[in-house]
């Protein structure tokens, strides 16, 4: 059965069009970039997105070794600082950006400090300190002390202090990179300081060594290394972490290109298909008209496309799916128990197949083998969707 719509509100049921209710969708967390190489880059913003939210980790700061006296150790390092900021961006402008490298160790020596780690521009606004390094032992047999996160200046939160050794004892434990949510643990001992608390937590610290050896490499991102000790041969402190950036699209309007044909290298992979983009837009927010323009002339879908109410959306900030001018598209499924589109609670969409200029939109399930298959299933919360130009196949049987 074919059902063609020309700009009509659909209200109706259909074989192609079914009332359901108490459907659920769930999404995977579509719309963050994390960043974790080292070193400059550069990001380009997705078409549409207008702010994103910037999360920062400063790499951590390394242990301090262990000299040539007998028997000696270093202190821990300091875990790296977190910051969190929102900024306003242009979509398909490049953005600088620097992801710290943790400290390395030195053998006999002090430790390295973290790099820090900024976004947009390397201002005290922009920007997560690293952590301190532990400092080595002294010929004079005084063990080595511990990196400060006091010395951090730019943060949301600061890292945790590495600890400081005793020689006869134990390096001094690597401090915790901050969280989210929280500093991170200051380390007392050889055991190692936490991680910060939060939805985004830091990582604990490396801890100190104790017997005799090089002090333990970090984990993780922003984490203090361990010290090291010596009863025998100089020692190296244990390297800090590396930091990290993660970036989150928050607001979008404008035209997002959907598909694999022709896509921009800063659309991939959060519009490379339509459950994809319908992914990216349920964990953002539109702030203004929106339209998903196809790309391809083909758009087959493994299972149901999931289309839950989309945060921001309205009466006038809709959201539209069309072709792109000239191009005859199709969205098709087979399937055989559900539907080709299960819409979830879903308001203010429009899907508009155009029908000027070699543009069109055909919407089917090629279900052979299940009679009355669906192809559009809407719940008892859906309203002011609107399906224009569009031609609408159900079950062929």
């Amino acid at each position: 059965m074919k059902v063609l719509l020309r700009r009509v509100l659909v209200r109706a049921c259909a074989a192609a069009i079914f009332l359901v209710s108490n459907l659920n969708g769930s999404f995977a967390q579509a719309n963050v970039a994390t960043i974790s190489t080292t070193g400059n880059g550069t990001l380009t913003i997705p078409s549409g997105v207008t702010s994103i939210t910037v999360e920062l980790w400063g790499g951590g700061g390394a242990g301090g070794g262990a000299s040539s006296q007998n028997p000696t150790a270093g202190g821990g390092g300091a875990g790296g600082a977190y910051r969190i900021f929102t900024i306003a961006v242009i979509p398909l402008n490049t953005y600088n950006y620097f992801v710290g490298a943790g400290g390395t160790g030195v053998s006999a020596g002090n430790g390295n400090a973290g790099l820090a780690s900024w976004f947009n521009s390397n201002s005290a606004a922009n920007r997560a300190s690293g952590g301190a390094g532990g400092s080595a032992s002294t010929l004079t047999l005084t063990p080595g002390v511990g990196g400060q996160n006091t010395l951090q200046t730019d943060f949301t939160y600061r890292g945790g202090s590495g600890a400081n050794a005793v020689s006869a004892s134990y390096g001094g434990g690597g401090g915790g990179s901050a969280g989210s949510g929280g500093i991170g643990g200051t380390s007392t001992s050889a055991t190692s300081g936490t991680a910060g608390v939060g939805t985004l937590p830091g990582s604990a610290g490396a801890n100190g060594q104790t017997l005799n050896g090089n002090g333990f490499v970090a984990a993780g991102w922003g984490a203090g290394g361990g010290g090291a000790r010596r009863t025998s041969g100089s020692r190296i402190g244990g390297d800090g972490s590396n930091g990290k950036i993660v970036i989150t699209f928050r607001n979008i309007t404008g035209t997002i290109p959907v598909g694999t044909t022709g896509i921009l290298a800063a659309n991939n992979p959060y519009y490379s298909n339509l459950q994809s983009a319908l992914d990216f837009l349920d964990l953002t927010s539109v702030v203004g008209p929106t339209t998903m323009e196809l790309q391809d002339a083909s758009n087959t879908l493994a299972g149901s496309l999931t289309i839950d109410n989309i945060p921001g959306s309205s009466f006038t900030n809709t959201v539209t799916i069309r072709p792109k001018a000239g191009l005859a598209s199709t969205i098709s499924a087979n399937l055989n128990a559900t539907a080709l589109f299960f819409r979830t609670e879903a308001s203010n969409f429009i899907f508009d197949g155009i029908n000027t200029g070699g543009a069109s939109l055909t919407i089917t399930n090629t279900s052979n083998g299940f009679s009355g298959a669906n192809t559009i299933a809407f719940t008892d919360g859906s309203r002011n969707n609107t399906f224009r130009n569009c031609n609408i196949y159900g079950s062929s049987t």
